[in-house]
């Protein structure tokens, strides 16, 4: 995740010649500075004034090159050329993978860049608890992306609202344009839905927020919608039109009504106006909004079970094998069916093979096959067979999030987080059961648990390890960080059912 270590003696050399180069033009800082050393000796907060203003004016790229003040080769200069097509701005820094660590923009569409870190990794100067909101300048360094070395973070816990608000925007940018590992990027802008048409973009009218419905619209239900009165403010600012509404004389919290379009407005509005916050204050007041609605929606809004035909739900879930780092994980979406059918799903999702035991722990209850898993002893758990229960029985009725246990192989003991995240309305044309996303390959089989699969990737990248050799012999080449959605629906279409007579075999 780091550049290599002449291509960081190379832009720790060039970059401060820029930034050197625009202080002597801008006249930024008051104290003159003689050399790009001496401007690299300088407190973060004064170079962060001169690279905003800098990038404030891009012009001065082309005028550094062709001044050429620093004496620098014609390779050289066409890095800093290159500087021209930077991204600025604020930056989730989202999720730590293998070959770069993933930022993701915070526009109305938005983008996810795999960035190299210079001399120390990310993580170290971050931390490892995701995602947090920096500032800075992403580059282009000969077909990667590194950021400028200067990060204003700041030290805000997300709540659950925005996280998801946030995976949500991360499937959007792969979706689009994948992982964007170099710059400029040259695909075209998507055009805009018309349903999320940015709020900015159309024009207020009397008595209603941009984008909804109005709140006097005859017969339009509305729901409650609690907020702070910072935040009731916050909204205030970027919705005038609700002000009114909004009691903002009123401390504390108050809870207020709003029609869904209403509540989806005021999220998509507060999303946008996170960047151009003035305050930290106001930006965190926003993130709470963002939250509160979030919540909202998902409580209110038409994704709620009872509101969809039986026969068009299709329910979501997302399963996380638990006690490895980066995590391993599929997002899958499923029809009705049996705990017995939803194991297979897992089991092909995943990458397994269905070749040992497994139980389901259902707040408390274990579901299984009994005919596999009990013994006849007097101290045998009670099972329920998942056979006969099927996931509408377990999941809430009011299609809130749910979370699960799932064991496989008692033996390596492979638990497994399962989170029910909603149900959807299957979409025309769709084939089920899909695997949406997901992320780093399945561990082999047999390979002895979470401590048996960190030692089994330590030897076979490892040639001079003593087990590297036999590891390849067993197991044939293997990538920890490959997967497939695509290639994990079709194993989850196709079903993979072993004989359940013999499970050790």
């Amino acid at each position: 995740m780091q550049l290599a270590e002449p291509d960081c003696r190379l832009f720790y050399a060039l970059h401060p010649a820029l930034m050197w180069y625009a202080n002597e033009q801008l006249g930024v800082l008051p104290d003159k500075v003689s050399t790009p050393e001496r401007f690299a000796s300088l407190p973060p907060e004064k170079r962060v004034k001169v690279r905003d203003a800098l990038h404030a004016q891009p012009g001065l790229i082309d005028a550094f090159v062709r001044a050429n003040p620093c004496d620098l080769s014609r390779e050289e200069l066409e890095v800093i050329e290159s500087w021209k097509h930077a991204v600025v701005g604020g930056f989730y820094i989202f999720r730590y993978l293998t070959h770069y660590t993933v930022f993701l923009g915070s526009e109305n569409v938005p983008r996810a860049y795999g960035v190299l870190a210079l001399v120390h990794p990310i993580e170290d100067l971050i931390g490892p608890y995701l995602p947090r909101l920096v500032e800075t300048v992403l580059l282009p360094f000969r077909g990667k992306i590194v950021y400028d070395g200067l990060l204003s973070g700041y030290n805000i816990t997300f709540g659950g609202g925005v996280k998801r608000s946030l995976n949500e925007s991360y499937r959007e940018a792969k979706n689009r344009f994948g992982i964007i590992t170099s710059l400029p990027f040259d695909a075209e802008e998507p055009a805009p839905e018309k349903k999320s048409k940015s709020p900015e973009a159309e024009p207020a009218r009397p008595g209603r927020a941009p984008g909804t419905s109005g709140a006097g619209a005859k017969g339009a239900a509305t729901f409650p919608l609690r907020l702070t009165a910072a935040q009731r403010k916050a909204v205030a600012r970027i919705l005038p039109d609700l002000a009114a509404r909004l009691d903002l004389d009123l401390p504390n919290e108050r809870t207020r009504r709003f029609t869904l379009d209403e509540i989806e407005t005021i999220a998509r509005a507060a999303r946008a106006a996170m960047p151009k916050a003035h305050t930290g204050m106001e930006r965190n007041s926003l993130r709470h909004v963002v939250d509160a609605t979030r919540r909202a929606t998902k409580k209110y809004g038409a994704g709620k079970i009872h509101r969809l035909p039986a026969a068009q739900r299709i329910y979501q879930f997302k399963i996380t094998l638990k006690g490895i780092e980066p995590p391993i994980w599929r997002r899958i979406q499923v029809k009705d069916c049996t705990l017995d059918r939803f194991h297979e799903h897992i089991q092909t999702s995943m990458g397994w093979t269905n070749s040992h035991l497994h139980e389901f722990n259902i707040g408390g209850d274990l579901y299984g096959d009994p005919h596999l898993l009990l013994e006849g002893d007097e101290d045998d758990p009670e099972i329920i067979s998942s056979l006969e229960t099927r996931l509408s029985e377990v999941v809430p009725e009011d299609g809130r999030r749910f979370r699960f246990e799932y064991e496989y192989d008692f033996g390596d003991g492979w638990q497994h987080e399962v989170l029910f995240e909603g149900c959807l309305l299957a979409q025309k044309g769709g084939r089920y059961p899909l695997c949406v996303e997901g992320e780093r390959a399945c561990p082999p089989e047999d390979v002895g648990g979470i401590d048996g699969y960190q030692r089994y990737l330590e030897a076979i990248g490892d040639p001079e390890d003593d087990e590297h050799d036999a590891f390849l012999e067993w197991r044939g080449p293997f990538d920890p960080e490959t997967f497939d959605p695509t290639a994990a629906s079709k194993r989850m279409r196709r079903g993979r059912r072993h004989e359940k007579e013999d499970p050790w075999g």
